[in-house]
């Protein structure tokens, strides 16, 4: 239940710190299905182990922070967990949401000139770009 309520609010997350977060949660709640039950602290190998799986390189002050913060976030989540929720419907939105995309109409598009305007670099009518895949 918290895993896809992380999941579903991941795009809104604004910093390197949230997405953190978001492995350590998952990374938790996986380790603590293996072992057969949940697990308060984490430890400084584990928060390694999940800023690798972030692709976070921590300095050892921030290990010894974010093993804090994060086994105090988890505590609370566990106490989340502890609420009755049987009687509440599932509910993937709080709010009523509705279309708000206009209409697709027709119209002219940009000249190529026009749209190449602003291109860092083209060449024979076209945006030039850098070769990702080399043969």
């Amino acid at each position: 239940m918290l895993t896809a309520f992380l999941c579903s609010n991941l795009a809104s997350w604004p910093c390197f710190h949230d997405a953190f977060v978001y492995y350590a949660y998952i990374y938790y709640f996986v380790f603590s299905i293996q072992h057969g039950g949940l697990c308060m602290k984490l430890t400084a190998q584990e928060v390694r182990h999940v800023a690798e799986l972030a692709k976070l390189s921590l300095s050892d002050a921030e290990v010894e922070e974010f093993t804090g913060q994060l086994s105090a976030i988890l505590e609370y989540a566990e106490q989340i967990q502890e609420v009755d929720t049987s009687s509440v419907a599932p509910t993937p939105y709080i709010l009523d949401l509705q279309n708000v995309m206009a209409d697709d109409l027709p119209r002219p598009s940009f000249d190529n000139e026009t749209a190449l305007a602003n291109a860092p670099d083209s060449a024979d009518g076209y945006f030039r770009v850098r070769a990702i895949f080399e043969e």
